[in-house]
């Protein structure tokens, strides 16, 4: 068959109830005309629609948030995935101040950064240094993990926690090391 042939069949079956007598030209015309403009207008005036809108307002405040928190178990692979979003936004902000602090010409030279730091005491030194070291590190090494598990290496969950735990401990062994060593 034609394309031209299945089109008039499609056309003449869609509007076929509407052509014959027992729609728009007999006796059902008035009342289906009534039902109509009946059913239009009820969701105008605020009639059966209100009530149903209420009856979903309702319901939404009895229904818990989907999915809920209190459904999951604590994992220890959140702390890995929350401490490098975390890092990240630490060491993103760092760089944005920073830069602002350049922007608005604050003195951020640096022998002015070296002057002021050098009347600090040793151990506000150390500690600055670790804080900038740490996030710097973690989050680094910690992408490197990701690229890796991209390559869908190390899944397993006695893997995947032994390489979170390397790169906890590599991470601060290395923002130790800078501390310390430089």
């Amino acid at each position: 068959m034609s394309q031209q042939l299945w089109q008039r069949i499609a056309k003449r079956s869609a509007l076929r109830p509407w052509q014959s007598n027992q729609v728009l030209h007999g006796p059902n015309r008035e009342s289906f005309i009534v039902k109509r403009v009946l059913s239009s207008s009820s969701s105008q005036k605020g009639g059966y629609a209100a009530d149903a809108g209420q009856t979903l307002v309702q319901q939404r405040l009895r229904r818990p948030v989907s999915p809920h928190l209190s459904i999951y178990g604590f994992q220890v692979n959140y702390i890995g995935s929350g401490l490098n979003r975390i890092t990240g936004v630490l060491l993103s902000g760092g760089f944005y101040l920073t830069f602002m602090g350049y922007a608005l010409g604050m003195p951020l030279s640096s022998s002015a950064m070296a002057a002021s730091v050098a009347a600090w005491p040793v151990a506000a030194k150390v500690l600055t240094k670790v804080l900038i070291a740490f996030p710097f590190t973690y989050h680094s090494l910690a992408g490197v993990r990701h690229l890796y598990l991209d390559f869908a290496l190390g899944f397993a969950n006695k893997q995947y926690i032994k390489s979170m735990w390397a790169v906890f401990a590599v991470s601060g062994l290395s923002a130790l090391y800078f501390a310390f060593g430089y």
